[in-house]
Order: structure tokens, then C-alpha cells, then sequence
């Protein structure tokens, strides 16, 4: 019986059951009357040895060794046979297996008179012409199969077999066109702690990613850090615990593939294997940043994750295309926005770093912000329990309310030239005289040019909010000041 009787093949409109009872019967007919397939005749006995010997050699592991030592033992057994009947060594079988193997080893006997009282004579010139070409024969499959095994492991070292041993490591899975510039980044960031290593594991050879990667970034260029590449499947256990994925400190899942309903597919695949295909000893304890492709899949990639209490605390979605066509348009509103961006969204210069200080707690975030002397301070990154009772999706917030109050446990989310370079100290406000009310200007419409075509091109003409227009809780007097030289410009 059909689970489905309503599902039909799309070969010829048949159905699914139909076919199966179709090819059903033509078998049972070729079966009872029919040709049939015609018998096997029956192998003899080498053939069967043959065929025997042929799966074990290719399937065995260790066939080699086993051929090896059923080899020489055939061949010391023959040896000591014949030496024994010609009366070598008083017919000691022990002496007479070490001396065909020293004898098979060594043709030049007549140090030690031979195996044969009368060595000298044809007959036993050629027995011994004989034996030396079975040792010929032994110590030739032994370098062959050493040969073989050396450059099976040196093989081994070029393709990766080996698992990584590395610790707090960053792992990258994947490999796309933006995998140079996010390496390039990463040395950056870890510079200033010696360097620290990265691990790619791609399903590419290693050997070509080897060879790119020093072509593309020089050991120079790595400022310390060390790249290890394993070539390997990212949804397979194997490949992922030869990487290390358990001792981790982040986990970077890149997009393969042009389509991008195929590619975030592939994402979420990824994501569930690293949170649930993994015995429970193995599973990473580290955050994970996945890039997509698409806005609307941005839901579903959060359901690889198989514990979905803490999706929204392991899982970081980062839609590349959008955020790009986001940025694209915040840049063509004020002229020399990019720079800004290039500067923040890169290692070099000042970066954004998360710190607590338990100093500033009971302060308001409008207090918090005059603390530091070598720094900006962007946001919070609230608690956990903070999120709950708050109902927040994510625990990270830029620019929040000036009238909230630091609580223990929250970190201050930054921009510093280093995690070194700042600290939290005293307030360096200063008394202002209080500001009249005001009211800000409506704003004037703007006109944007966009030349080209997008797929999420709808996505990108709804962007409602300006960056340009936001400041990070300016005090009233500076926003006076503002408002003012913006109208003298108008005027000039």
C-alpha cells in the first residue's frame, strides 16, 4: 500500500505504485518463464583465489605487512628445507632457517664456507644462484612496501589527515571570494596579542589552498597569527572534530554558492551539525557568526540551531548582501560617509571593543559616556537576565536610552585605538548653562539616483533611518551649536 496514492511520477504520468507493481511483475514473469539473466559459470580454484586476493589487497590496511611477513616466511621455510637436505649445519633446523635468511640476504658465502660442504659444485651454485634471487625477491618487496609507506605519509602531511591541535583558535568554515579579506582582518585583530591561529576547513584540496594562501597572503602579511587549512566536508562529524571545532573561540560559517536560497540551506545544515551532530562532550561552547544571503531567510538559518533557548546567544546572522546595500545608501546620503565606515569596519586604527567596568554602575549611560578620556562609547551590551525581563532579541544596543543605569554585568561597547589603550576613570563633564526649549526643523526631502537593479532592491529604498542623522547623546548646548552653524551655513 502507497503512503501517498496521490503522488504521481513525472515520467510519463505514472504513478509511483503503478510503476513499482509494473516492474514487479515483469520480473516475476522473467522469473518463471522467462530468459532471465544467464548463470555465472562456476571459477576454479585460482580464480577465486584471485579474486579473494585482489579485495583483501585493496581493502585491508594492513595487506602489506601480511604479504610481506607470508612472503619471507614461505621463502625461509623453503630455504631451511633445502639446506637441511643437503646436511648444512648438522641438520639444525634453527641454524639452517638463520643461515637461508642470512644466505638469501648475502650471496657472498664463501666467508663462512656456504650452506653446503661442496658450495663449489654447478648444482649447488645454482641452488644458490636460486636462493639469492628469492632473497632478491623478499628484500625488494620490502623496500617497495616501505617506499609506499613513506610516501603515503608524507602524502597524508600535504593533504591535512592529521587532526588540528590547535586551542582558542578562530575556525572558518567554507570558502568564498571575501574568505582573503576576512583572513586579512583577523591577523589584524590578533596582532595585538602575538597572533593567534586560524583553521579553514573547506571541501577543496589542501594542497591548492595551501598554495593560494601563500601566493595571496605572505607569512609577512600574517603579523604573527598561523593558518592551518583541512579539506573536508563542514556537515560531516569527522571533518569538524579533526578541526578542533570543540576548543574554538569562534566559529566563522561562510557562504558557498550563487543561489541563495541553496547557500542558506547550507548554512543551516552547517549549524545544526556543529549543535547537533556532535556527541554532547564535542559540541562547541563558542558563538557562531553565519553569513547569509538572504533577508528572509534570516528566521529560518536560527533554526539549525537545536537547542532553540540560546539560538539568539550562539548564533550571529550577518546578511552580507544586505547590510552592503544598506551601507551603499547611507554613503551615497553624506558625502565622505564611506571613509567612516572603511575606518570602523576595519582593524586598522581604532576598533570596538566590549568591556565591564564595575565602576560605572549606578551611572546613567548619558554619565558614562564623559568616563573615558580615550575612547567613544557607542553602547551596552546588557545582561542576560536584563534581555528576559526586557523582552530584547539581541543583548547588544547602540546608542540607548541616555537615562538608563550601568548595571553589574554590563559591558560598555566602545571605540579605541586598543583593548590597552583605554580605561574608565573620572567624569571630565562640565557644568553647561541650561538650554531654552526648541524645536528641530522638519526635514527637507531627498532626492536619490539608483542606477542598476538588485534582488532585494526593495529592501534598499525602504532603509527609513539616516546614520548621518543620528548622534551618540549630544548634550543640549552642542545640538544648539549644531543647529546653529547649520543655519549660518544655509545662509552662506
Amino acid at each position: 500500500m502507497c503512503i501517498r496514492d496521490s503522488i504521481n511520477a513525472e515520467y510519463g504520468g505514472v504513478s509511483v505504485c503503478s510503476t513499482m507493481a509494473d516492474y514487479t511483475e515483469i520480473a516475476d514473469d522473467l522469473s518463471v518463464g522467462g530468459d532471465g539473466p544467464p548463470e555465472l559459470a562456476k571459477p576454479d580454484s585460482g580464480e577465486r583465489f584471485s579474486y579473494w586476493f585482489d579485495n583483501f589487497f585493496a581493502t585491508n590496511p594492513m595487506a602489506k605487512p601480511y604479504v610481506l611477513t607470508a612472503v619471507n616466511v614461505l621463502f625461509m621455510t623453503f630455504f631451511a628445507v633445502c639446506f637441511n637436505l643437503g646436511g648444512s649445519q648438522g641438520g639444525d633446523w634453527a641454524e639452517n632457517f638463520w643461515m637461508g635468511f642470512t644466505f638469501a640476504a648475502d650471496m657472498a658465502e664463501t666467508d663462512h664456507g656456504g650452506p653446503f660442504a661442496y658450495w663449489h659444485l654447478w648444482i649447488f651454485r645454482a641452488m644458490n644462484l636460486t636462493f639469492s634471487f628469492g632473497g632478491a625477491f623478499v628484500f625488494g618487496l620490502v623496500i617497495n612496501f616501505l617506499s609506499d609507506f613513506i610516501n603515503s605519509k608524507v602524502d597524508g602531511l600535504k593533504e591535512g589527515k592529521t587532526s588540528v591541535i590547535e586551542q582558542n583558535h578562530t575556525l572558518i568554515l567554507g570558502w568564498n571570494d571575501r574568505l582573503l579579506s576576512l583572513l586579512c582582518q583577523l591577523c589584524k585583530a590578533n596582532e595585538s596579542e602575538g597572533g593567534l591561529p586560524i583553521v579553514v576547513l573547506a571541501d577543496r584540496d589542501k594542497v591548492e589552498m595551501d598554495e593560494w594562501l601563500m601566493d595571496a597572503l605572505e607569512e609577512p602579511d600574517r603579523l604573527g597569527s598561523k593558518i592551518v587549512t583541512r579539506g573536508g566536508s563542514r556537515i560531516e562529524s569527522p571533518s569538524l572534530l579533526k578541526v578542533a571545532v570543540t576548543y574554538a573561540r569562534s566559529i566563522i560559517i561562510l557562504s558557498e554558492g550563487s543561489d541563495p536560497d541553496e547557500a542558506d540551506a547550507g548554512i543551516v545544515r552547517t549549524t545544526l551539525a556543529l549543535t547537533a551532530g556532535l556527541p554532547a562532550d564535542k559540541v562547541p561552547r563558542c558563538h557562531f557568526v553565519i553569513e547569509l544571503q538572504d533577508l528572509d531567510n534570516k528566521d529560518v538559518a536560527m533554526l539549525g540551531v537545536a537547542d532553540q533557548t540560546v539560538a539568539h546567544d550562539v548564533v550571529i546572522p550577518v546578511v552580507s548582501h544586505d547590510i552592503v546595500g544598506k551601507l551603499m545608501i547611507q554613503c551615497a546620503r553624506e558625502i565622505g560617509l564611506s571613509k567612516c565606515f572603511a575606518n570602523l569596519l576595519c582593524f586598522d586604527g581604532s576598533e570596538c571593543y566590549f568591556e565591564s567596568w564595575p565602576s560605572l554602575s549606578g551611572l546613567t549611560f548619558r554619565e558614562a559616556c564623559y568616563c573615558f578620556r580615550d575612547a567613544v562609547v557607542l553602547g551596552v551590551r546588557y545582561t542576560d537576565q536584563y534581555c528576559r525581563n526586557s523582552g530584547l532579541a539581541r543583548p547588544v544596543e547602540l546608542n540607548p536610552p541616555a537615562d538608563y543605569v550601568i548595571q553589574d554585568g554590563d559591558k560598555i561597547l566602545v571605540l579605541a585605538e586598543d583593548n590597552d589603550t583605554y580605561a574608565a576613570g573620572d567624569s571630565n563633564e562640565t557644568p553647561r548653562t541650561p538650554v531654552p526649549p526648541f524645536e528641530l526643523p522638519p526635514k527637507a526631502p531627498e532626492n536619490v539616483l539608483l542606477c542598476g537593479w538588485r534582488r532585494d532592491f526593495d529592501d534598499m529604498i525602504t532603509e527609513p533611518v539616516s546614520y548621518t542623522h543620528l548622534r551618540a547623546h549630544e548634550t543640549p548646548e552642542h545640538l544648539v551649536c549644531r543647529l546653529l552653524l547649520e543655519k549660518k551655513k544655509k545662509k552662506q
